[in-house]
């Protein structure tokens, strides 16, 4: 293998900003490859990495292996191939492939393998990558294993990232037709929504904390804001090949966006350039208004480059059970009359008894 095993490339953003789309653009140039998965497990690895020792020693290799064998697995049909349902990186030819064992090294391989399958060349590969919105609550943990790795932290306006994220919540719901669940979700965000209020401050939080740590510690790293790489994503480009030291060779007729992640039927080889600012048409005058009084100057912090602190001191982040029951009201309010009482019901349960919610 060619490739300089420090030359990892982490996405960082908030779940919803539009990180799955970002991936792919940079994976339609050839000198980049990121695996189109998530590797949320690799910070619960980090924090016992310490644990396996050397693992060079083919015992200890094993051993973490066996531990977390599902960080070598792909599914590959969310990957767009159609024959095939997974692909597993084996621990002999993992270790057998590895000439140094830091593991920075050892991941570094196994993105390259995944990179592999999903048709990038070794001979063009410079820059292997990883995108997981988990990340941006561990960087500090990223930074101490992967001392040599760059960081694109991708913005966007925090109001849509809160509604795609609330939205997000509700897909899972098969027993309720896309249609329904729409029309449902749509009465839901003319109320009075605290939960989306939590969300929107916890989206702002992330970003300028991860600003500040990495202007802290002198960290390579760029920003890009989603609305500008929708509006303009040649300078995009520009901005990437030279944080990269690449050629820029990207091209958007190998952009290959899926239906889910468009919204369009057949989905789409083109950036969706109106997929902003969507919440003007998605939630009432009264709470945008609201919105803008519980934020203020604090709202656009999320996108300002400079802005490395918030002041959210008069809006409690933490979740409590009272939001619980007022957000379990507004569900009902707005899906009976959609849905029905026992489907209703049904998702209620699933969602606020049977799992622990997060935000």
């Amino acid at each position: 293998m060619s490739i300089n095993t420090s030359h990892i490339v982490f996405i960082i953003s908030n779940a919803r900003s539009g990180s799955t789309m970002l991936r792919q653009l940079l994976n339609t140039n050839p000198s980049i490859g990121i695996p189109e998965r998530e590797y949320g497990s690799l910070l619960s690895i980090l924090k016992i990495i310490e644990t396996y020792g050397d693992l060079s020693i083919k015992e200890n290799f094993e051993k973490f292996y066996l531990d977390n064998e599902n960080i070598a697995e792909l599914d590959l049909k969310k990957g767009g191939f159609e024959n095939t349902n997974t692909f597993k990186l084996e621990e002999s030819l993992w270790f057998n492939s590895l000439s140094e064992f830091s593991f920075q090294s050892v991941y570094a391989k196994l993105l390259y393998h995944h990179s592999e399958i999903f048709g990038k060349s070794q001979e063009n590969l410079k820059w292997l990558g990883d995108k997981s919105p988990q990340h941006i609550k561990n960087i500090n943990l990223l930074i101490k294993h992967f001392p040599n790795a760059k960081y694109i932290l991708l913005t966007r306006n925090p109001i849509d990232i809160a509604l795609s994220q609330d939205k997000f919540s509700f897909r899972h719901y098969k027993f309720i037709n896309k249609e329904s669940l729409n029309k449902a979700w749509k009465k839901l965000n003319k109320k009075d929504n605290t939960v989306l209020l939590k969300r929107i401050g916890a989206c702002i939080k992330n970003i300028t904390k991860a600003r500040q740590i990495f202007q802290d510690k002198n960290i390579d790293y760029i920003e890009v804001n989603y609305e500008e790489l929708l509006g303009d994503s040649n300078t995009f480009f520009d901005t990437v090949s030279e944080f990269l030291k690449i050629d820029n060779e990207f091209d958007l007729k190998k952009l290959r966006i899926k239906e889910s992640q468009s919204g369009t039927k057949k989905g789409t080889n083109e950036l969706l350039v109106n997929n902003i600012d969507k919440y003007k048409l998605q939630l009432s005058p009264s709470f945008i208004k609201k919105i803008d009084l519980v934020f203020g100057k604090e709202l656009y912090k999320a996108t300002d480059k400079k802005a490395t602190y918030i002041d959210l001191k008069s809006l409690n982040l933490n979740y409590n059970y009272w939001d619980t029951l007022n957000y379990i009201k507004n569900i009902f309010m707005s899906f009976v009359p959609v849905v029905g009482v026992f489907k209703t019901v049904k998702l209620v349960f699933e969602k606020y008894v049977s799992k622990k919610r997060n935000l």
